[in-house]
C-alpha cells in the first residue's frame, strides 16, 4: 500500500519539478565537462528553410541582431516622392506662390537601388531626361524602397502631390511642405530591431515569431539542443489497448460481448494516448510509448520502469499511485528501484494522487488512473 504523503499546493509542486529539472541539467553538464574537458555541447543545426522543425526547439546559443539592426537601410513607408525638406525652408518663407515645383530625377522601387546616388550626369543618361538644375529634386519611391538618405530625408505621399505637370515635374502645395519634417514617412536604419538586440537567448524555446525575426536579421540556421525523451507508461489490470478494443468489439455496445466486458470492469486506455497527443502538440520532445503493464506483474512493471528510466529523460506513468492494494507504483519506485519521492499528493481535485520522483539524474511524474485527472 502506498505511503501517506501530505498534500502539496500545485505552485509548490511545479517549483519542485522545475528546480529538480534545472539541477539535473546543470549537474549533467558539469559531469560531462569533468569527464571530458574538451567536450563540445551536444546540439543540432537546423535551417530556417524548415520552420516546422524549429518551432518548439530550445535554442543552444544567444543570437543578436546585426550591427545595423533592421531595416538595414532607410526605407519609404509610403508610395510618394522623396525630397530634402531642409534645403527648402528658407525658400518657402519668401515664396509667394501656393505650390512648389520639383524635378523628378529618379524612380526607386522596392528591391532596387537609387541611380541618383551616383553623379548627376549618370542620372540623366540612365533616365534619358533633361534635368532643370534650378528646381529642387525629387525621387519617386514605392513603399519599402531605399531612400538615398540623407540627401533625401522626407517622403511626400502620392495623395498629397498637388499636380503632375509632366512625367518629369511635379507640384506640391506649400501647406504640405510647411508641415513636412525630416524623417517623415521614412523607416530609419534599425528602427524596427535596434542594433545588437537579443533575438533569441540560449535556452529559450523557439516560436513562430522568432522565425520571422531571425530571417529579418539575416540568420539562416540555428543551433538547438537535443529534444528530451519522454516515456509514457499506462498501468492497471482494467485498461485495454486499442487493439484489444477492436478484438473484443468494445465499440459495439449492443452486443453480448460488450456486456461481458462491462461486467469485467474493463475500460479503454485513454490517458496514454491523450498524453502522447498533448506532448506531440508541443513539438519539443521525442516520445516513447511503453504501452500497458498489469498491476499484478510486479517484476515486469519493475523491469519496464527501470529500462524506461535508462532511456528517457522523463517518464510519465498513469494509474497505480493511489491508496489501494493494487496501487504499486510507489512500491516499485521506492523499494525496488531506490527512487526519491519528492511529493505524493497534490492539493487538487481531480488529480490528488500525483507523485514526483527522481532516480539518479532522471525524473518521473506519476499520475492517478482516473481518466479525467491526468490531463488538465
Amino acid at each position: 500500500m502506498s505511503a501517506v504523503y501530505p498534500m502539496v499546493p500545485v505552485p509548490q509542486a511545479l517549483r519542485t519539478v522545475l528546480q529538480q529539472a534545472a539541477t539535473t541539467i546543470v549537474e549533467a553538464s558539469k559531469k560531462e565537462q569533468q569527464n571530458n574537458p574538451h567536450a563540445v555541447e551536444s546540439s543540432s543545426i537546423i535551417s530556417l528553410s524548415s520552420p516546422p522543425c524549429l518551432v518548439g526547439r530550445v535554442c543552444s546559443e544567444t543570437i543578436y541582431a546585426p550591427e545595423q539592426g533592421y531595416p538595414p537601410y532607410h526605407a519609404s513607408v509610403m508610395d510618394g516622392y522623396a525630397i530634402n525638406i531642409n534645403d527648402m525652408h528658407l525658400d518657402l518663407v519668401n515664396d509667394n506662390s501656393t505650390i512648389k515645383r520639383f524635378q523628378i530625377v529618379d524612380r526607386i522601387y522596392a528591391g532596387s537601388t537609387a541611380a541618383s546616388t551616383t553623379s548627376a550626369s549618370k542620372v540623366k543618361q540612365a533616365m534619358n531626361i533633361l534635368i532643370n538644375d534650378n528646381l529642387p529634386k525629387a525621387i519617386y519611391v514605392t513603399t519599402g524602397a531605399v531612400i538615398p538618405y540623407p540627401t533625401y530625408n522626407t517622403v511626400i505621399p502620392l495623395e498629397q502631390v498637388n499636380e503632375y505637370i509632366s512625367n518629369q515635374v511635379i507640384a506640391i502645395d506649400l501647406n504640405v511642405l510647411q508641415n513636412a519634417e525630416p524623417n517623415m514617412w521614412i523607416r530609419n536604419v534599425g528602427c524596427d530591431i535596434p542594433p545588437k538586440t537579443i533575438i533569441l537567448e540560449k535556452g529559450e524555446i523557439i516560436d513562430s515569431v522568432h522565425i520571422g525575426l531571425l530571417l529579418q536579421c539575416g540568420v539562416t540556421e540555428v543551433k538547438v539542443q537535443p529534444k528530451p525523451v519522454v516515456g509514457i507508461l499506462s498501468t492497471g489490470n482494467e485498461i485495454m489497448s486499442i487493439e484489444e478494443m477492436k478484438k473484443n468489439g468494445y465499440r459495439n455496445r449492443s452486443s453480448a460481448n460488450h456486456n461481458s466486458l462491462e461486467s469485467l470492469g474493463m475500460i479503454p486506455d485513454a490517458n496514454g494516448p491523450v498524453l502522447s497527443a498533448l506532448l506531440t502538440s508541443y513539438q519539443s520532445c521525442e516520445i516513447i510509448d511503453y504501452g500497458i503493464v498489469s498491476d499484478d506483474d510486479i517484476e515486469v512493471l519493475t523491469d519496464t520502469i527501470s529500462k524506461a528510466i535508462q532511456h528517457c529523460n522523463v517518464l510519465i506513468t498513469t494509474g497505480g499511485i493511489s491508496m489501494g492494494e493494487k496501487d504499486v507504483i510507489e512500491h516499485v519506485l521506492y523499494d525496488k528501484l531506490g527512487c526519491r519521492i519528492h511529493f505524493g499528493r497534490l492539493h487538487m481535485k481531480p488529480g490528488k494522487p500525483t507523485t514526483f520522483a527522481t532516480s539518479d539524474k532522471k525524473k518521473q511524474n506519476i499520475n492517478g488512473g482516473n481518466d479525467d485527472s491526468d490531463v488538465d
